[in-house]
């Protein structure tokens, strides 16, 4: 398998100039006259210097060196011909470009990992996406993330951020049985908007970890910020997500999480952390489910939910343990009722909230330690590996960690990054590798 990794955003194009080519394809080496800005990143497209001008997908930067991929149908060496200005810009100026080419048999190979980038060079304005690409071609895994140095800090509107402008049925629904699709690092924020499903997932096999869901005001329906429905196979995992402010003045009832009408699935609910769910006149329930035999729900922090912070009535199937509610909804073994809001978080102000913990939090070292199951459970919301600096595990989605000296340190920024995976048609076995977090 490999990983194509490509970039999504709107930088201008900056232009360089190509001064060598060399390699048989389809990977080649391209010489600049000089480095590229910062800005030209791996997962970009060059455009070289033919009078019919050709794109390659960048997948190694060393200087003034490119190594780029002929994965767009060129068939041909990049040209240094001078012929026209030889430019690099992002690969797909929206997500749904992106998702489009999915099934490019070009671009990807089967088995392949397509890895799609966000770059917070402006907000996009992507919604009512569905995902359904990828089967046809025969992708093993499909991820949306966010690229190191651009990712949020654990709060809104501080990295590459989807924004509803208007009302809204959803950002995206991902529908198809194949591949596996994982949501990582996005801020899809609502901005007091009225969506209805923010991110709702009800085919395949799937996954989320440190997004941040928040703010639909005003539903003009039944409304989740995150919904995982209309399921019979597979195993999805949501960790480490930032979940809140649904609200609602009117009888529509809203959710933070809702988990229906699924069967015969594994689901891992785990480290995630809901805040303020509410309805004037309809219920409002944070994290609400089916009680499946192959559900845990664990480390979960819930408060200032109107109805009730956990829902369902009480579980007898799904593993239930060590979570924690600002109400007296939890179960099972080391869980935490009746936690005061204001004693857990830096900030609950509507519109700057800031929901990592603060010293002296009921919370902190209270939750179970899963080690890294499911996968990305022990990354937390701002990247910090809790079970590779032997953390004793909080509940919800941020590790709190002291300072040295014994002063808090309520945040810790710790961002990983993906190498210069090597990728492309007849290169395709070597396998990706990840940088350590550091």
């Amino acid at each position: 398998m490999a990983v194509v990794i490509t970039s999504i955003g709107t930088r201008s194009a900056e232009n360089v100039n190509i001064t060598s080519v060399s390699g048989s394809g389809p990977s080649y080496t391209v010489t600049l006259s000089g480095a590229p800005s910062s800005g030209t990143v791996i997962g970009d497209t060059l455009t070289d210097e033919a009078s019919s001008a050709e794109s390659y997908l960048i997948s190694g930067i060393s200087g003034a060196d490119l190594t780029v991929l002929d994965l767009f149908g060129a068939s041909a060496a990049p040209s240094d011909a001078g012929s026209t200005q030889a430019t690099t810009k992002r690969t797909h100026a929206t997500i749904t470009l992106w998702e489009s080419l999915l099934d490019n048999t070009d671009l990807y190979d089967s088995s392949d990992e397509a890895f799609g980038e966000l770059y917070d060079d402006t907000d996009f304005g992507d919604t009512a996406m569905t995902f359904d690409g990828g089967g046809d071609v025969g992708l093993a895994k499909m991820t949306l993330s966010v690229a190191a140095g651009e990712r949020h800090d654990g709060t809104a509107d501080s990295g590459a951020r989807l924004l509803a402008t208007a009302t809204i049925s959803s950002f995206l629904t991902v529908a198809a049985f194949e591949p596996n699709y994982f949501l990582e690092w996005i801020d899809f924020d609502c901005a007091t908007n009225a969506v209805v499903a923010a991110v709702r997932m009800n085919a395949t096999p799937m996954g989320m970890a440190r997004c941040l869901i928040h703010e639909s005001t005003e539903p003009t329906s039944f409304t989740q910020l995150f919904r995982n429905d209309n399921r019979a196979t597979g195993t999805d995992i949501f960790v480490n997500n930032i979940i809140y402010s649904a609200t609602s003045t009117g009888t529509n009832s809203v959710r933070g999480m809702l988990f229906q009408q699924i069967t015969d699935q594994v689901i891992w609910v785990v480290n995630n952390t809901i805040h303020n769910i509410n309805s004037d006149s309809g219920s409002s329930i944070g994290e609400q489910d089916d009680d499946l035999t192959g559900m845990t729900i664990q480390n979960m922090l819930i408060t200032d939910v109107g109805t009730e912070c956990f829902g369902g009535g009480g579980h007898t199937n799904a593993t239930v343990d060590h979570n924690a509610a600002s109400d007296a909804t939890t179960e099972g073994t080391g869980s935490i009722d009746d936690i005061t809001t204001a004693d857990q978080y830096v900030s609950t102000v509507a519109g700057t909230e800031d929901l990592h913990l603060k010293a002296g939090s009921a919370v902190d070292d209270e939750g179970v330690d899963k080690e890294q199951t499911p996968a990305q459970v022990n990354i937390d919301i701002n990247g910090r590996d809790r079970h590779a600096e032997g953390d004793t595990w909080s509940i919800g989605a941020h590790q709190f960690v002291a300072a040295a000296g014994g002063g808090p340190i309520a945040r810790t920024f710790i961002f990983g990054h993906r190498s210069e995976d090597t990728c492309g048609p007849g290169n395709r076995g070597v396998s990706p590798q990840v940088i350590p977090i550091i």
